[in-house]
């Protein structure tokens, strides 16, 4: 069984990719031209489209479910403040970072973060996971 303690956390880098971000439109039908369109990006005053928030937001599900908490792990809740927009190209880096750890309920509190590529907080939130047991996995 892994134990995990306050301050453990886990790093992953992605890239903010155009197939990443039409396969994330069509699925949730978000056709908003800001996202694909540079004069509307533009005209809303970005320097050229902005990525789907959601799109960084759901990959640390990979890092919940892969690396900390890990398997077993249930989403309970997530919040996001979008601070800074991304945009198609983005490299990031998706931190998870354990703020609390309850054994008695099987709760794990983290704050994930996500920055840029010139180190610029673009998303900050707070999950709650519950842990499961799972067959060679953690309890």
């Amino acid at each position: 069984m892994t134990i995990l303690k306050v301050g453990d956390c886990a790093i992953r880098k992605r890239a903010i990719d155009r197939a990443a971000m039409d396969a994330f439109g069509a699925m949730v039908g978000d056709r908003n031209p800001i996202h694909h369109d540079e004069a509307a990006a533009r005209a809303a005053g970005y320097k050229a489209p902005i990525a789907y928030g959601m799109v960084a937001g759901s990959m640390f599900s990979e890092v919940l479910g892969n690396q900390l908490p890990g398997p077993g792990a249930v989403y309970a809740s997530q919040d996001f403040r979008f601070v800074a927009p991304l945009y198609l190209g983005d490299e990031v880096e998706l931190r998870v970072e354990v703020t609390e750890v309850r054994p008695d309920q099987r709760v794990v509190k983290v704050r994930t973060t996500c920055v840029n590529q010139h180190g610029e907080l673009c998303i900050d939130g707070n999950a709650v996971l519950i842990r499961r047991w799972l067959p060679g996995g953690m309890e």
